[in-house]
C-alpha cells in the first residue's frame, strides 16, 4: 500500500501572520480505492478547518501531494511534524 502525503497549512486571522505548513504521512490500514482515500482526506481537512477556526486561525491549504513535492517540502520546511495515523 502506498502512503498518502497530506499537506496542511495554517495561518492566523491577523493580516501578515506567517503561514505554517506540515506534511502528514497517512498510512492506509487496508487496500483503499481512490474514492475512499478522497473521502477520508476530505474529512480530515474539514476537521482541520474546524480546529483551526476554534483556536483563532484558518487553514490555507489542505491537499494531498506526491512524494516529490514532499521531498521538496522537507528540504525547505522550518519544521516537520511527525507521522499521523489518521486512517
Amino acid at each position: 500500500m502506498n502512503l498518502v502525503y497530506l499537506l496542511i497549512c495554517t495561518t492566523g486571522l491577523i493580516a501578515g501572520t506567517p503561514e505554517h505548513c506540515a506534511v502528514y504521512e497517512l498510512r492506509p490500514q487496508y487496500e483503499m480505492t481512490q474514492d475512499v482515500i478522497t473521502e477520508k482526506v476530505d474529512r480530515i481537512c474539514a476537521k482541520a478547518h474546524e480546529a483551526s477556526a476554534k483556536y483563532g486561525g484558518k487553514v490555507t491549504k489542505c491537499e494531498t501531494i506526491d512524494n516529490e513535492a514532499k521531498r521538496e517540502f522537507d528540504i525547505t520546511a522550518t519544521r516537520f511534524l511527525p507521522t499521523a495515523r489518521a486512517f
